[in-house]
This record gives structure tokens, sequence and C-alpha cells, in this order.
């Protein structure tokens, strides 16, 4: 099911499939949910901000730099777990007991660079979405065993 997006009041934007809240872009964070562990949604947040550093590449018109990359990590900071990549905060984790979060799953939230809005997170939602969507189904693939 595709991902619909709505603008609030506020002026951002909450992303839903079918009648459910699957996440939202606000200012430069965008945040999808609907994980059931932490583990989940880490693995999620590192496959989206993969996706997006190589769609800013594009975007920017400079170019990707492929090899190993660092790892996003995540740090304990008080009662939130943030997504750093070497010192710089790049995101959080949401978890069920998050205020903001308000439900029952896990999700992460991911920071756009400076000087990019909610607009720009419209796309990003949708390149994020499309890259987990891309990952989930190649997880479902069986191996095939080879005849000779």
């Amino acid at each position: 099911m595709s991902l619909s997006i709505l603008a609030n009041d506020h002026g951002g934007f909450a992303l839903y499939r079918g009648d459910e809240q699957v996440g939202w872009v606000e200012g430069r964070a965008v945040a999808l949910l609907g994980f059931e562990t932490a583990e989940e949604a880490h693995d999620a947040a590192r496959a989206a901000f993969d996706a997006l550093r190589r769609w800013m590449a594009r975007e920017r018109r400079t170019d990707f730099v492929p090899g190993p990359r660092r790892a996003l990590r995540v740090k304990r900071d008080g009662s939130q777990t943030r997504l750093t990549l070497g010192r710089a905060p790049v995101g959080r984790l949401l978890e069920p007991n998050d205020p903001v979060l308000n439900r029952a799953d896990y999700g992460f939230e991911l920071l756009l660079p400076p000087g990019l809005g909610p607009v720009t997170g419209i796309s990003a939602a949708k390149i994020i979405d499309t890259a987990l969507t891309r990952r989930d189904a190649a997880k479902s693939l069986e191996p095939v065993a080879l005849v000779a």
C-alpha cells in the first residue's frame, strides 16, 4: 500500500498507509513508525539513512562516495536514544514510552541537513519508504537451490 501524505495545522505533514499514521515530516525531521523492536527500527534507520545519502548526492549533483561508510550508531542520552554518525546527531529512535509516539511500537526519526524543510522532507519520506519496501521484499525472497 502506498504512502499518503496529509498536511497538518502547524506546517508539517502526517504520513499514512491506509487509515494508520505511520510517520510524519516536521521541519527537518522525517519519522517512520511501526517496527516491533528497537533493533528493527535501528536496522530500518540505517537503510533509510543510506538511501537518503544516495538521494542527497543526486539532488546536490555531487559524486556519491562509495566504499566503507561510517556506521549509524545508537547512543543513549537520558531518556532518548540518539542516532549518531561519528559524534554528529542525525536522528533518534522512537520507543513505546516516548510521549511523542504514544504508541506501542518503535520508530525512527532522521534529520535532514540544515536548510532543508518539510517540503523536501516529503520527497525524503518517499525515498525512505521505497528503500524500506525494497529491503523488505529482498528479505522475503527465499533462497533458490540451483539444480545442476
